[in-house]
């Protein structure tokens, strides 16, 4: 014997209903479960750019820290010579003899100006 399965209309669109209302709760569900994930994640996402940010200023600041490193070992390298000189011209002013050191001095002096 054959068993003839019929629907009506009626139940057929509640079947066609309860089908689609239950894909719209999952997929609901699903969403929910997205944006909750989403929130968790939030505070790690934000910390790893603001890391991200202070590490990129801190490689600026290490590059200007060896810019202004340089400067100063150029500025310490021309006080010395003019401290020779001065102290050339000292002697000189004390003894008024010591033309070697003025003229050590003055080349020093002048190899310095040149060269920098």
């Amino acid at each position: 014997m054959e068993t003839v399965i019929a629907f009506t209309p009626g139940q057929l669109l509640a079947i066609i209903l309860a089908f689609f209302g239950g894909l719209i709760t999952i997929s609901g569900g699903i969403g929910v479960l997205i944006n909750l994930r989403t929130k968790m994640k939030a505070p790690e996402t934000r910390q790893n750019e603001r890391l991200t940010r202070l590490e990129q200023r801190v490689a600026e600041h290490d590059e200007y820290f060896k810019k202004d490193k340089v400067k100063i070992e150029m500025l310490e390298e021309g006080n010395k010579v003019t401290h020779k000189a001065l102290l050339a011209l000292l002697e000189h002013s004390i003894d008024g003899n010591n033309i070697d050191s003025l003229k050590a001095a003055k080349e020093a002096l002048k190899t310095y100006l040149i060269e920098r």
